[in-house]
């Protein structure tokens, strides 16, 4: 988990976010002890927290800007299949600087424009400025994994990983009573809305492209499409195990020890068997409540 916060002047003549950037990063400590960095160019201001998972060197560091010094990015998320996209790249002569996912990611980017997003088995929210352009790319996984919240007020669009640090970015907003409403009922807010007027949640598999001209919202990826052109699996139960499988493994790559929450339901049971498979003696944790028997699971973890 990391977390990200930006800007983008919309209107020239407003003034930058400033200080503000810093504010908003130390709202998203918690999601990222372990780095911090600010970058600014153009229209655009760009911070990062990080935790640090690949690459746990320096040389992970983000805002992450790419050799020729044109795209600079922030990523909040994990490519799970970056090593084999890295290996197509270098047999084509591309080098790398680092051992991260960010770089590849990014190089993608450079390479294929939006249409990298179909490339990365993964989940994320991002964002890329093109120095070249000073346009701004916003987006966020096919099923909204990593959040993203974000507004355009007083010629600023604004977007961080929480709302605190949106509002450290100087976001304001009354509160959407209607919004208000749906949580009280459904114990959260439906996205798009959020509980400001005027802050909205970016939606799953969809993205922003920002520049002097303006916000564009657009999907890359829909489910239901998506699904239309799925392969019939001729066994089905077979093709859950090794989806699930083949899940539970990429996301076992990490430079850092790996873990499983067992709470000793039907879901993070499979998880860790399937873990279990590819790490020797794997490391679960659970929670407990002594004083709740009704709510302790700790006996079937």
């Amino acid at each position: 988990m990391c977390g990200i916060a930006g800007s983008y002047q919309l209107d020239a003549s407003t003034p930058v976010t400033g200080d503000r950037i810093a504010a908003a990063l130390k709202c998203l400590a918690h999601r990222g002890p372990d780095d911090e960095g600010i970058y600014a160019s153009g229209r655009a201001v760009l911070g990062h927290r990080r935790l640090s998972i690949i690459e746990t060197s320096a040389a992970g560091h983000q805002p992450f800007t790419d050799d020729g010094g044109r795209c600079t990015i922030i990523f909040n998320g994990e490519a799970f299949n970056f090593r084999e996209l890295r290996t197509g790249l270098e047999n084509q002569g591309h080098r790398f600087r680092s051992q991260s996912d960010t770089e590849v990611v990014l190089r993608l980017f450079a390479l294929k424009g939006e249409a990298f997003l179909h490339e990365i088995n993964g989940f994320f929210a991002l964002a890329i400025h093109d120095a070249g352009t000073d346009e701004l790319l916003i987006a966020r996984d096919r099923f909204g994994v990593k959040p993203l919240w974000y507004c355009e007020q007083e010629g600023q669009l604004l977007f961080a990983s929480e709302l605190r640090a949106l509002e450290a970015l100087g976001a304001k907003g009354e509160v959407d009573r209607h919004s208000l409403q749906q949580y009280f009922t459904y114990h959260y807010i439906p996205a798009p809305y959020t509980v400001l007027k005027g802050v909205r949640k970016l939606e799953p598999g969809e993205l922003l492209r920002v520049s002097k001209d303006g916000v564009k919202r657009e999907r890359w990826y829909d489910l239901a499409e998506a699904t239309k052109h799925a392969p019939a699996a001729p066994d089905p139960e077979e093709r859950i195990r090794e989806l699930l499988g083949d899940a539970v493994r990429r996301r076992l790559v990490g430079d850092v020890p790996v873990g499983a929450f067992l709470s000793g339901g039907l879901d993070s049971s499979i998880i860790s068997a399937l873990a279990a498979q590819h790490r020797k003696r794997l490391r679960t944790f659970s929670i407990g409540f002594a004083d709740e028997p009704y709510f302790d699971e700790t006996r079937y973890a």
